[in-house]
């Protein structure tokens, strides 16, 4: 093939793996797999739970809490220095996500303009 129609198959084909994903995370289907998981902290829940598959295999499900976000302190920091050297009126400030998807809690965003 062509590079200009490799390149087309290839868009053609993230696209479409983009479509999907966006599917199956809208059908709460979605399975991140194996990740590595990064933040200020990151804290084991309860005991593991543990299912046996025969003498084949066993699998231990952990729960994992993770804080990705910084501290109210440092977030406050950065808001008091962006908005005390603006001049013009910038939408910058605190926001309060108010649609929570499978989130438990709201998410508050600092948006610096």
């Amino acid at each position: 093939l062509s590079l200009a129609k490799q390149a087309l198959l290839s868009e053609c084909f993230l696209q479409f793996v983009h479509n999907e994903i966006k599917a199956a995370k809208s059908a709460g289907k979605f399975d991140v797999g194996i990740t590595t998981l990064a933040g200020r902290s990151v804290e084991f829940g309860d005991k593991p739970r543990s299912f046996c598959f025969g003498n084949i295999a066993s699998v231990q499900v952990y729960q994992v809490q993770v804080d990705q976000g910084m501290s109210f302190e440092t977030a406050l920091e950065m808001y008091r220095n962006e908005s005390g050297s603006t001049q013009d009126k910038v939408q910058t400030g605190f926001y309060i996500q108010e649609k929570r998807r499978l989130d438990k809690c709201n998410k508050i965003y600092l948006i610096i303009n």
